[in-house]
């Protein structure tokens, strides 16, 4: 699923639900709206999964998006979810901010994981960066890429010309050619 689709859906009432698996996140950055670390709480898989079982075919979001804190700290959670929401013809698109980037390979068990989804959006922003560096960040969205999965970056900056807007946006339209949003 390609951003656009996702966006074109924004003028349709209930085309997409948020789940926010957990507030538990690897990561330390300084901006986090969630205030997540590791040791934050989290909602029971069970009350995410009976919610996804109540969608059907004809009544079920068009999107499901998957967010947390980090979602990938739960693969089991997400690719119940995703298996759920699939079978009723419901879109996945998983929210990262990418703390497997800084090992050589995608860990096995995230791996399958973010295969089964239809979307990954990787969050990169001057905070994320100082956990998560960019290289390694471009390195994995490559790999999703060349191996046909579809992805994007949820890019902020602290103000609308905030200079390193300008330059991540550069540089994701260099390395990308402009094949991710």
């Amino acid at each position: 699923m390609h951003l656009v689709d996702i966006l074109a859906l924004r003028q349709v009432p209930a085309a997409g639900l948020y789940l926010s698996l957990t507030r538990r996140c690897p990561l330390s950055c300084a901006h986090c709206s969630t205030n997540s670390s590791l040791a934050s709480e989290e909602h029971e898989a069970s009350a995410f999964v009976r919610l996804v079982e109540t969608f059907t075919p004809t009544s079920r979001p068009e999107v499901l998006v998957l967010t947390g804190g980090e979602p990938l700290v739960r693969p089991s959670l997400v690719r119940d979810l995703t298996e759920r929401a699939h079978a009723v013809g419901t879109k996945v698109v998983l929210a990262s901010g990418m703390f497997f980037a800084r090992s050589p390979e995608i860990p096995p068990l995230l791996d399958k994981t973010i295969r089964g989804v239809d979307h990954l959006a990787a969050s990169l922003d001057v905070y994320h960066e100082q956990q998560v560096a960019r290289k390694d960040v471009f390195r994995v969205i490559h790999h999703l890429l060349d191996r046909g999965q579809q992805a994007s970056f949820m890019v902020v900056g602290l103000t609308e010309d905030d200079p390193y807007l300008k330059d991540v946006t550069e540089d994701i339209r260099r390395t990308f050619d402009d094949r991710v949003p």
